[in-house]
């Protein structure tokens, strides 16, 4: 897939990094992603303004069906990404779920919804919905 570079980028951010976002964990949540090759923007007539990159994406084939579920979760958690993970959470969750969640996960209640990776978000979300 041809893309503008900044959004191949945020498609395949890890943890900690500035381009990590709710489109990184959902893309990464449905295949392996990642950025074969850099376009330059001179390789277009007329020429662009931005540079482009190929992702590809190698669909994982055995996804189990709360796909929309965690996608809703993703959203939730990535919609105050600057601040501490369990202000987003408490819109949805009470605190004592979330602390339960935080304390069997082994998460700092201090946490960022960026310093997270896929498979630990994923855990979290399971956690707090079978309390």
């Amino acid at each position: 897939l041809l893309v503008q570079k900044e959004v191949a980028d945020r498609i395949v951010a890890m943890p900690n990094s500035y381009e990590y976002s709710k489109l990184s964990i959902t893309c990464q949540y449905v295949a392996k992603v990642k950025k074969e090759l850099f376009v330059s923007k001179n390789n277009f007539s007329p020429v662009p303004k931005v540079d482009s990159a190929i992702v590809t994406f190698d669909f994982y084939q055995d996804k189990n069906d709360n796909y929309e579920q965690l996608k809703d979760f993703f959203k939730l958690c990535f919609s105050a990404r600057r601040k501490k993970l369990i202000w987003s959470l408490k819109q949805v969750y009470s605190q004592e779920k979330i602390l339960n969640a935080y304390s069997v996960l082994n998460i700092s209640e201090n946490i960022r919804i960026q310093q997270l990776d896929l498979e630990t978000i994923k855990q979290l979300y399971a956690e707090l919905e079978t309390k």
